[in-house]
């Protein structure tokens, strides 16, 4: 087996990044769906089979990608105004500051409820409270036992009307004062803004028309269309998977031990890119990281657990896969009531999904975990 680790976390070195087989990995599969047929004005892009060769420090050899014709479409994101939100986040330390600040959070809101209903303003949209720095966003996954001395609570509420939404604000600021010891509101003052909604979608090109203006004069510009219908490419096949009889003297690693992650959100989506820091490692993460794993490790952030929709894709060239997870970011980043609105620390959640490899080949591993 060869062994070609490339340095540990590939996001940064210093002040003057990193140009890696990892970092530049990374972001090829940031923010992308299929990658045979990432969509965009002029062509349509396939991912599949780039790879890449390490030269020297800081430079990589990349190669591979090809072009289709276009889509024919273009990528629209739509915002939708969508009434009020008052956003207030406050602190609680000292023992059992986590639970303390669940209870905090619940308790502003059970008081705005009361004087919604009181003030005849109809109840919220949609209210949510967290608490950050106990693991909570880690859903099933969470750390046990975890002695958390301080702890972030984030209240948000959504209301058709302002008044509505200013309530929060006024209900958090007044509670403080007669709330746990221990609490604090020196993160900031409440927020009240605009709430907006996103849509996202493809259009036919040939409905925006397209127009230059210079000088006086304008020129209509035709729509770029496909002069060709797509057509999918079949890929190499992939490392084999290992054989049943080849599991039995098996170890549990975490998945971080054999890939890099990195995640990114595409409206209500969420892509996860991992890429096997060997290919030797491809076959066992192909074979414990189905899409009935990943849509299992990440039930608490579906919309609709029992059913849901994740998909799986292959990245031959550069021995990686790409995850794409639907309805399971609450809406999308301007519509999210999570902190997490974007789905950036998916990546690092799925860094603890246990693999399982050959008991040699994982305490050959020993030393190597990032």
């Amino acid at each position: 087996m060869s062994r070609r680790w490339h340095g540990g976390v590939q996001q940064g070195c210093g002040d003057r990044g990193q140009i890696s087989t990892g970092s530049l990995a990374e972001q090829i599969l940031y923010e992308i769906g299929d990658p045979q047929a990432y969509a965009m004005p002029e062509v349509t892009c396939d991912f599949s089979n780039v790879q890449l060769e390490v030269l020297a420090e800081d430079q990589v050899r990349v190669w591979g990608a090809r072009g289709h014709p276009p889509s024919g479409k273009y990528k629209v994101f739509a915002l939708i105004d969508d009434g009020w939100q008052g956003i207030f986040s406050g602190v609680t330390t000292g023992r059992n500051a986590a639970e303390m600040a669940q209870k905090t959070g619940e308790a502003i809101l059970s008081r705005c409820q009361t004087l919604l209903r009181d003030r005849n303003l109809g109840n919220w949209t949609a209210a949510a409270s967290e608490v950050i720095g106990a693991g909570a966003s880690y859903g099933a996954h969470r750390p046990m036992n975890m002695d958390t001395r301080e702890a972030v609570f984030r209240v948000v509420m959504y209301h058709a009307d302002r008044a509505g939404a200013e309530l929060l604000t006024r209900v958090a600021g007044a509670s403080l004062a007669s709330m746990a010891p221990g609490t604090s509101n020196r993160l900031g003052a409440p927020v009240v803004s605009r709430k907006m909604r996103m849509s996202a979608f493809l259009m036919d090109a040939a409905r925006v028309p397209a127009r230059i203006t210079a000088a006086g004069e304008t020129v209509s510009l035709p729509p770029v269309l496909p002069s060709a219908p797509f057509r999918r490419e079949m890929l190499a096949p992939n490392a084999p998977l290992p054989k049943a009889g080849d599991t039995a003297d098996t170890a549990e690693v975490s998945l971080s031990t054999l890939a890099w992650m990195r995640s990114g959100d595409k409206g209500d989506k969420v892509n996860i890119g991992v890429i096997a820091r060997d290919p030797d490692f491809v076959p066992h993460i192909n074979a414990g990281l189905t899409e009935e794993a990943v849509a299992t490790w990440f039930a608490h952030i579906l919309a609709d657990p029992s059913n849901p929709k994740v998909r799986k894709y292959e990245l031959p060239g550069l021995h990686a896969f790409n995850f794409l997870i639907d309805e399971a970011l609450d809406g999308g980043v301007v519509a999210s009531l999570r902190f997490d609105a974007m789905g950036r620390g998916l990546a690092h959640q799925l860094a603890d999904f246990p693999v399982l490899v050959p008991t040699a080949l994982a305490a050959a591993m020993q030393g190597n975990t990032p």
